[in-house]
């Protein structure tokens, strides 16, 4: 495998070269810039008016709202007839909870759903920074980092399997001082570190920095276990390290899949000559309120004095018309024809339904029939099932490898459980339990707290659970002091068994002697 930084510098090029054929650094510039409101960018329109009515922007947050709002639940169930397995869980799922939490992970998330609107896909990279302060012995915790659809690069471009990638390279645009720093703290020698310079990359969207430098990650696999090294285009910051990976630490969410490539179509794509012409229509319309708000005034030069006029609203000269003998008079600009505007509203109309945002979803409808807008609101939102479902599909991923990042590099640690007790878990127990592993995600509601509790209720009302094990399995929130009143019903249990023992019953030991 190349690890050379000249060896990996060609063949990020080589990513470049396959990006740039296919043209996805102007899409994504072009893209970028609408979803901004940046739509007249570039064009001279000296006078002309420049309305911005970002249809694009707003389907794109109502998608991003629709597919991200719901809570996403993690049920991790290890495929095993043991009990100690499935003991063992309880403490890592709530761990790797907090992991998620920590690091912002649900948030990250649905900026990665807008990348995949605006530019087809988005990525997120799960790091572990050993530096982290825990308060234990075992220091280090999980990062996760967004990653741009123009600054991945995988080994074999003509497929979207990312753990099947030969390689996967990773361009990242860093601050100078900061790779010379980060040069240091690995060693580079002194001359070397200085040589670091920024480079001129005019590939990415919005990077227009002069003090910047772009530093690749290059993972790949030897041995069925994930390597990486890092480098500058001339220097080696990190040496191949073996991180004992299985999997690449990366996650991917794409909207519609271009055939034989790892890149995604982005919805927004095929619709923004859609948005140029509703902007021209609206353009015109008010370029034409402000050329007409006023009636042209002529005059019969013959009779009057120009100088007379110097101080009046846009005189007109005029000879050889008859003007009824005045000396002056008003001419009325025609009224405008409001079938432009009919036009722009009916293609806004209509690009909202191909990118399938119906008024029903925005709540644009008039609530007389409550039955049907919620019909039309459930069936509005069925356009969106596969993404969805592909949305989901990223979340596993990203749970895998956040279980495969804690294996290895966790160790043994102290992790708060269910009942905020303190527990010792060993975590490179998940190397054994790895590929045992059921990861379920999908509408929070599906897994919330609250559905959990009513079908306990119900399940102990129908007597098929002793009150022991219903205290033991409701979250603390829900029950206060649960330890105190688990342990009172145990003891009670307890004194029960013991009267069973001597022939007795409760009854009887209440009667005094």
């Amino acid at each position: 495998m190349k690890t050379e930084p000249i060896e990996i510098w060609a063949e990020y090029q080589k990513g470049v070269q396959y990006l740039s054929n296919l043209n996805i650094y102007e899409i994504v510039k072009r893209n970028e810039n609408f979803w901004d409101g940046r739509q007249w960018e570039g064009l001279k329109t000296e006078n002309l008016p420049t309305p911005v009515f970002n249809v694009l922007q707003r389907c794109g947050k109502y998608m991003v709202a629709t597919i991200g709002s719901n809570d996403i639940a993690i049920n991790i169930v290890p495929l095993s007839e043991f009990a100690d397995d499935v003991e063992r869980m309880t403490p890592i799922s709530k761990e790797l909870e907090n992991i998620i939490e920590v690091a912002r992970m649900k948030e990250a998330s649905k900026m990665v759903i807008r990348n995949a609107f605006v530019d087809g896909s988005g990525y997120m990279m799960q790091t572990f920074n050993p530096d982290i302060e825990t308060g234990q012995e075992m220091k280090g915790r999980v990062e996760n980092q967004l990653i741009d659809n123009t600054n991945i690069y995988f080994g074999n471009p003509y497929s979207n399997d990312i753990q099947t990638q030969p390689y996967i390279i990773v361009a990242l645009r860093q601050d100078v001082s900061q790779v010379r720093e980060e040069a240091k703290k690995y060693g580079l020698p002194k001359e070397d570190v200085e040589s670091i310079s920024p480079d001129n990359d005019n590939l990415q969207a919005n990077d227009d920095s002069t003090n910047l430098v772009t530093v690749l990650i290059k993972y790949y696999k030897k041995d069925q276990e994930v390597w990486f090294t890092k480098c500058t285009k001339d220097y080696t910051l990190i040496e191949p390290t073996n991180l004992g990976y299985r999997r690449y630490p990366i996650s991917c969410f794409g909207w519609d899949i271009m055939k034989n490539s790892y890149c995604y179509n982005s919805p927004m794509t095929s619709v923004i000559p859609n948005q140029i012409y509703i902007n021209k229509c609206y353009a015109i319309a008010q370029m034409y309120g402000l050329q007409s708000a006023f009636p042209k005034i002529i005059f019969d030069k013959n009779k009057v004095q120009i100088n007379d006029f110097l101080e009046s609203t846009s005189p007109q000269a005029v000879a050889g018309i008859d003007i009824a003998g005045k000396f002056i008079d008003f001419i009325k600009i025609p009224d405008f024809s409001n079938n432009i505007i009919e036009l722009a509203e009916n293609t806004y109309a209509k690009t909202k339904d191909c990118l399938g945002v119906t008024d029903a979803s925005l709540g644009n409808v008039k609530p007389d029939n409550t039955s049907a807008i919620i019909a039309l609101q459930e069936t509005s939102s069925t356009p969106l099932e596969i993404q969805k479902q592909d949305f989901y599909a990223f979340w596993e991923d990203t749970v895998r490898n956040l279980i495969d990042i804690v294996a290895c590099s966790y160790g043994v640690r102290q992790v708060m459980t269910d009942d905020n007790q303190l527990a010792i878990v060993d975590f490179s127990l998940l190397r054994n339990l790895n590929f045992d592993l059921k990861v379920d995600i999908g509408n929070g509601a599906q897994f919330s707290e609250i559905a959990q509790i009513n079908t306990l209720d119900k399940i102990a009302q129908a007597g098929w659970i002793d009150p022991g094990t219903y205290i033991s399995v409701v979250p603390n929130k829900y029950i206060p002091q649960k330890a105190k009143l688990l342990k009172a019903y145990q003891q009670q249990q307890m004194m029960l068994q013991q009267m069973e023992a001597r022939g007795s019953t409760p009854a009887d030991e209440t009667v005094p002697l």
